[in-house]
């Protein structure tokens, strides 16, 4: 399983500075490709809801009594265009479609896909947007 006709195999390894920042000054995104791909970043984050019929759901006063618990919610994705080497992603919160992340702990799930439709294994990172 080598060689340069296989797929981006290898994403990493991710880095980004700062790991704490608010939306002001942002944060760069880091990795590394075996070759040229086009890249997702998916973000999640933790959140504290309930439990209801057998669902994760977030909490409102009408299910406020039920167990809590905590699940992992998609907050957007952003695609980016990558070149083989090191690439660098500027992030200053906002998603591809104008959403912007607030703040709160999240993690980046980053993750390769090449012209033929190879996928790598995802690479995590996480950071915290911090109010302005």
């Amino acid at each position: 399983m080598g060689g340069s006709g296989q797929g981006p195999r290898s994403v990493g390894p991710p880095g980004e500075t700062p790991r704490r920042w608010s939306e002001r000054h942002g944060t760069i995104f880091t990795f590394t490709l075996n070759k040229g791909a086009r890249v997702t970043l998916t973000f999640t984050r933790q959140v504290h809801g309930r439990k209801l019929n057998g669902k994760y759901v977030s909490q409102t006063k009408h299910n406020r009594h039920k167990p809590k618990c905590t699940f992992t919610s998609l907050s957007g994705t952003l695609v980016v265009n990558a070149h083989g080497g090191t690439n660098h992603v500027a992030f200053g919160g906002r998603l591809g479609s104008g959403r912007r992340l607030k703040p709160g702990a999240y993690t980046v799930s980053i993750r390769a896909t090449d012209a033929a439709g190879l996928r790598s294994a995802a690479r995590t990172l996480t950071f915290t947007i911090l109010a302005n």
